[in-house]
C-alpha cells in the first residue's frame, strides 16, 4: 500500500463546498452525518449535503453505514461510516465525461466534542486497483476491499478486539437496500436463514427442473441474464454453465458470500450484487432474460407495484421473464405464499405478454414427496406502442 500521512483538519467551508473546491472536509459536517448514521432512519440522507444530486447505493447496519452518491458523471463518492466515529471517504472525480476519473481515498477519524471537534485523516496516495483498508473503530477492526471502479461496491469484514469475526467478509450494496428500523430487521431475518451453513427450505441445492426444461427446449435464449432473489446461487451457476452471461441479485449478504464460493468452485463467472429486487441498481442495463424462482410471490404481498416497476426497469421489448410462484389453487397448509391467477395477470399484463401460464409443482427436496403447487409464468416484454 502507498504512503499514509496524518493531517488534522479544521476547514471553514462546508463539506459540499469542500468537495467542489478540493479543500478539506469540515469536522462539523462529519459530526452531523455521524449523528444521522448512529440511528436508523426511513429517510435517505440528503444528497445535497453530500455535494451530490442522488444516492445510488445505501445500507444501514449495526456495525456500519455505506452509501454511494453521485453528481452527474463528474463525481462519485463512496462513504463508509464505521461505528463508532470513523469515516472512509473514497472519491472519484473527472473534469469531463470522457476524462479518466481521479481517485482520492481517505480514512477520517472524528475526535473531540461537537463544539471542539477535529478530523484526523490518513490519505492513501495513489490507491491500487483494489485498495485494502484496515481501520479500527472502538474495539472493532474493519477490513475493506474497495475497487478502483466507481461502479463496483467492494467488500467489508470486521473482527472484535479478541480476534473473533463479528462480521464475516461480505459484499457491500450495489443499490439502495431496505432501511430504517423495519428494513434493517427484514434484512436480518432473511440473512439469518443462511448463517451457520443453514439451508432454508426454499434453497433446494440443485437447479430448478422447470428452468432447465425451459433452457433445453429453447424457450429462453442465452444472453444477458439476471436472477432475482438468487440465494446461494444454484440457478445462477447453472445458467452460467449453460453459456448465459449472468448477474444475480439478493438481499442476504451471507447467501451471496456462499454463492461466490460455489461459483469459484464450479469455475464459472457470475456478477453477484447485494440489493433489493424492488429497487435494483440504477445503472444496470436491460437484460435479455430474467429468472425468478420464489421471489415475486413473497414480495408482492407488501410491494407488488415496486416489483413490477423493477421488472420493467430491468427489461426491454422482447425480454423474456420466467417466474415460478406459489399457486393459490392449493390450500396453503404448507410451503410458499400463494398467488391467484387474476392477481398474477393483473400485476404483469400491462407491460408483458403471457407466452405460457400453467400449473406445476415446485421441486421437492425429497423426491419421494410432492412439491407445493406453483405457477410457471413465461412472460415477454411488450413492444412499445
Amino acid at each position: 500500500m502507498a504512503a499514509i500521512g496524518i493531517v488534522p483538519m479544521l476547514a471553514a467551508t462546508s463539506w459540499a463546498e469542500a468537495v467542489e473546491t478540493g479543500s478539506e472536509l469540515r469536522a462539523a459536517d462529519l459530526l452531523a452525518l455521524q449523528g444521522r448514521f448512529d440511528e436508523f432512519s426511513d429517510q435517505l440522507p440528503d444528497p445535497a449535503r453530500l455535494g451530490s444530486d442522488r444516492i445510488v447505493a445505501f445500507e444501514e447496519h449495526d456495525h456500519f453505514v455505506y452509501l454511494t452518491a453521485r453528481k452527474g458523471k463528474a463525481l462519485t463518492r463512496r462513504l463508509l461510516y464505521l461505528k463508532p466515529g470513523v469515516f472512509v471517504v473514497d472519491e472519484f472525480s473527472a473534469a469531463g465525461a470522457e476524462d479518466e476519473a481521479r481517485r482520492s481515498l481517505r480514512v477520517v477519524r472524528v475526535r473531540g466534542s461537537r463544539k471542539e471537534a477535529r478530523l484526523d485523516t490518513k490519505t492513501i496516495e495513489a490507491p491500487p486497483a483494489i485498495a485494502e483498508v484496515t481501520a479500527t473503530a472502538g474495539d472493532k477492526t474493519f477490513q475493506l476491499q474497495l475497487p478502483a471502479s466507481p461502479d463496483a461496491a467492494g467488500t467489508i469484514a470486521a473482527r472484535s478486539a479478541n480476534g473473533n469475526a463479528i462480521l464475516p467478509r461480505r459484499l457491500l450494496p450495489a443499490g439502495v437496500m431496505p432501511h430504517g428500523p423495519a428494513g434493517v430487521r427484514m434484512i436480518e431475518r432473511w440473512d439469518a436463514s443462511y448463517r451457520n451453513d443453514r439451508r432454508p427450505p426454499w434453497d433446494k441445492g440443485f437447479p430448478s427442473s422447470h428452468l432447465k426444461a425451459a433452457v433445453e427446449r429453447g424457450a429462453v435464449k442465452r444472453g444477458r441474464t439476471i436472477v432475482l432473489g438468487c440465494g446461494t446461487g444454484t440457478n445462477a451457476i447453472y445458467l452460467a454453465k449453460q453459456g448465459f452471461n449472468v448477474t444475480a441479485l439478493d438481499v442476504a449478504p451471507t447467501a451471496l458470500a456462499r454463492a461466490q464460493s460455489k461459483a469459484k468452485e464450479a469455475g464459472v463467472t457470475v456478477r453477484w450484487l447485494l440489493g433489493d429486487v424492488t429497487a435494483p441498481p440504477a445503472d444496470l442495463k436491460p437484460f435479455d432474460f430474467i429468472f425468478d424462482r420464489g421471489c415475486y410471490h413473497g414480495v408482492r404481498r407488501s410491494n407488488a407495484q415496486g416489483y413490477v416497476k423493477a421488472l420493467k426497469q430491468l427489461s426491454r421489448p422482447g425480454t423474456r421473464v420466467l417466474v415460478l410462484a406459489g399457486n393459490a389453487n392449493e390450500e396453503p397448509h404448507y410451503g410458499p405464499p400463494r398467488v391467484k391467477e387474476d392477481e398474477l395477470r393483473g400485476d404483469f399484463s400491462a407491460a408483458f405478454d403471457f407466452i405460457s401460464l400453467k400449473t406445476i409443482r415446485f421441486d421437492p427436496t425429497n423426491p419421494k414427496e410432492k412439491g407445493a403447487m406453483a405457477w410457471f409464468a413465461l412472460l415477454q416484454r411488450k413492444e412499445r406502442k
